[in-house]
């Protein structure tokens, strides 16, 4: 019987250990500077919870007796005093709340890229609108709850530019094979997404268009912010679209945080760009090669392996 024992035994415990890790971690924040986020160090905390309550650490405080002998929260008389179990009460101005039922207003950016991959003609040819140098809408979360107040936007990965070419090592590829990006996302609660975002930004693809709230929440305010980004196939994409657009005044710019232009070029628009008011210093200081000169054959090239599918 004693092995039936100790089987029930460990099931009870599975169980219990299930049950605890599926409770919810109580949370807090506050916007301490005004500023309108709450992603700055001290701002977000994991409440800490005890027999009685959850007091949030975020300026936490020691209960007083009142005039009646009851404790009170000095400064805050409205907040719950919790008993930690060992004689002392504590409070705090901010309050404990479960993410899982907080009314959040969430943010999603959406701007799909022109695609190449429409009707074509017998020779190969695109039959609809050819979008050249076409970018993606991306982003990547800093500090915050979402994150588990993790930065996702910091590492320093990134890889070299192949102009877009097929046959080279791709981005996800390059990615992929970044053990250390795996354990980010694992233990740092960062998305593919988010590594992708950060790894092409560092890899000089993405043009930067400025932070938006993600994830706000009713009067605490935004609990979790985001980088967007314009980014494009290679960094000579990327340099193309941001010294070529001004060129362009229909175009656009590459507009804002929540609504991105990332659209190519027509064919037209391409086409009538002065490559010589486009300065390719960036880039060849990057691959190291060729002239000014021999960078313009090479991205004529491209156009026209895009132009005719072959």
């Amino acid at each position: 019987m004693q092995p039936v024992r100790a089987w029930v035994v460990l099931v009870c415990l599975l169980e219990l250990s299930l049950a605890h890790a599926q409770t919810p971690s109580l949370i807090c924040a506050v916007d301490l500077n005004g500023d309108g986020q709450v992603n700055d160090p001290g701002e977000q905390a994991t409440c800490t919870t005890y027999a009685a309550g959850s007091v949030c650490p975020i300026q936490a405080q020691q209960c007083v007796v009142d005039a009646s002998g009851a404790p009170s929260c000095p400064g805050h008389p409205g907040q719950p005093c919790v008993d930690t179990g060992s004689g002392v009460s504590m409070c705090s101005p901010n309050p404990c709340l479960d993410p899982s039922t907080i009314d959040k207003t969430v943010t999603t950016v959406t701007s799909p890229p022109p695609s190449n991959t429409g009707a074509r003609s017998s020779t190969g040819a695109c039959l609809g609108t050819l979008s050249i140098f076409p970018g993606s809408a991306l982003s990547c979360r800093g500090v915050g709850t979402q994150t588990a107040f993790t930065n996702c936007c910091n590492s320093s990965n990134a890889m070299k530019d192949t102009m877009g070419e097929s046959g080279g090592q791709s981005q996800l590829d390059a990615l992929n094979g970044n053990l250390s990006q795996v354990i980010k996302q694992i233990v740092d609660h960062c998305s593919t997404d988010d590594e992708t975002t950060d790894f092409r930004n560092n890899s000089g693809q993405c043009i930067y268009l400025g932070d938006y709230c993600k994830e706000k929440w009713p009067i605490v305010g935004c609990v979790q912010s985001a980088r967007s980004y314009c980014c494009f196939n290679s960094m000579l994409a990327r340099i193309i679209q941001q010294q070529g657009r001004p060129q362009l005044p229909e175009m656009g710019d590459f507009g804002t945080p929540t609504a991105p232009n990332c659209r190519g070029f027509t064919a037209q628009e391409f086409q009538s760009l002065d490559f010589a008011k486009i300065d390719l210093s960036e880039y060849t200081a990057e691959i190291q090669t060729a002239t000014q000169s021999s960078m313009e054959n090479k991205v004529n090239g491209i156009a026209t392996q895009q132009l005719t599918g072959h």
